[in-house]
């Protein structure tokens, strides 16, 4: 049994927590963290199960061992040999929550059921890769209030033409951990925190969805580069900027000169995502890249994924 799961991009969040910061101006609870994400359909997560005989005693894969470590909190798991392929984690693109739902379904439990991201802790910012596992598209999470999971306000799926170009540069994924931990943590102005959370809510409300339900790709693209710079705001302590690295931001810098239109950094990076009208475009922007820059891996051209996991018996 196979089960093949989607990677996501993540936009950016509506809500960094700040302490002592439970209510808006007019009393309303607020919600922490939510934001926009999309799943894409070329960067996938692999997940194998056949019996396990018991022979071999070669090192894990470092995919692998996390399966594996994944299998130990969930109870009654088979004694089967779990496989695993798909990139690498923390390069910003879920793989810790899509490799989490997968290992799960092919395990049997109910991956509808909230059971599942709650003994894994999935989750706890973000609802983007739980909900994108499930039926894929483009997310809209609104956040959570106390330990509950991420409330979805809506999935949209994107236009098949539309494709984006996945770019890393060659540079560590070294947000997670501590590192992720001390960076929502810092002290931060409440009152410039609730700035941030209505710009984001507005322009996510007022442009971005329209533009994607219309498929006006245009005033999408120039929404969701704005969306994700400002986002990043609230960690320039962090950052150094709103972007992750230096090499990061040059990137997305360079892209936008180049004309394209929705360009920025998927979670904490090192991914950095453009958007394109069609495969034709994509095509044309990978070769500019790998001509002007020798410090890229090679790019990933793929479309959205509107589906979500898939099930097959291999």
């Amino acid at each position: 049994m196979l089960v093949s799961a989607p990677c996501r991009l993540h936009f950016g969040l509506f809500h960094v927590p700040v302490d002592g910061l439970h209510h808006g101006p007019d009393g309303t609870p607020i919600r922490k963290y939510g934001g926009l994400g999309m799943m894409v359909r070329d960067q996938r997560i692999n997940v194998s199960v056949a019996p396990d005989t018991g022979s071999g005693h070669e090192p894990l894969a470092p995919l692998d061992e996390r399966a594996n470590l994944i299998r130990s909190k969930l109870p009654g798991s088979p004694p089967v040999r779990i496989s695993v392929s798909g990139p690498p984690e923390h390069v910003g693109l879920g793989v810790g929550t899509a490799l989490a739902m997968s290992v799960g379904t092919v395990l049997g439990w109910d991956p509808y059921s909230d059971q599942l991201p709650r003994l894994l802790g999935r989750g706890n910012r973000s609802g983007i890769g739980i909900e994108g596992f499930r039926g894929g598209g483009f997310i809209v999470d609104d956040g959570k209030i106390g330990d509950e999971l991420p409330i979805i306000r809506e999935r949209i799926e994107v236009p098949a033409d539309w494709h984006i170009v996945l770019i890393r540069p060659k540079i560590p994924g070294d947000w997670y951990g501590d590192r992720e931990r001390m960076a929502f943590g810092r002290n931060r102005s409440p009152a410039n925190a609730l700035d941030t959370t209505r710009r984001l809510r507005v322009l996510a409300d007022e442009q971005i969805l329209p533009a994607l339900k219309s498929q006006d790709f245009d005033a999408f693209s120039r929404g969701i580069t704005l969306f994700n710079r400002i986002a990043g705001e609230p960690f320039a302590a962090d950052q150094g900027g709103p972007y992750a690295s230096p090499v990061i931001a040059d990137l997305i810098d360079q892209l936008l000169a180049w004309g394209v239109l929705g360009a920025g950094q998927s979670s904490w990076g090192p991914t950095v995502f453009a958007f394109t009208k069609c495969q034709d475009e994509a095509h044309r922007l990978n070769s500019r890249l790998m001509h002007a820059r020798n410090d890229l891996e090679r790019p990933v051209i793929t479309p959205a994924d509107n589906r979500g996991y898939r099930v097959s018996t291999q």
